[in-house]
């Protein structure tokens, strides 16, 4: 959920109030292309909007946070990957 997808965020960095509201409307639109998207019968065309909307959410993302938070955002994804990659 959208909800969800804040609260993530918000693990990783500190958002500011206007901040999470812009987000929920963000990841409400992300999710709603993605959901249209799976709706689709022809997968090329589903996985063709389904990375839009990832570039878009992403770019929306870029926007809104600050540097740092976008520093600290990038950080912590790369530490994630690591983690994943050394437990597989």
């Amino acid at each position: 959920s959208a909800t969800l997808m804040v609260e993530k965020l918000g693990n990783d960095i500190v958002l500011t109030d206007s901040q999470k509201v812009a987000i929920q409307k963000i990841a409400e639109e992300y999710i709603g292309k993605r959901q249209e998207a799976n709706a689709l019968e022809e997968k090329e065309d589903a996985l063709s909007m389904k990375m839009e909307a990832e570039k878009e959410y992403k770019r929306a993302l870029d926007l809104l946070l600050t540097d740092e938070q976008q520093t600290k955002l990038q950080s912590k994804q790369e530490e994630r990957k690591q983690n994943r990659q050394s437990s597989n």
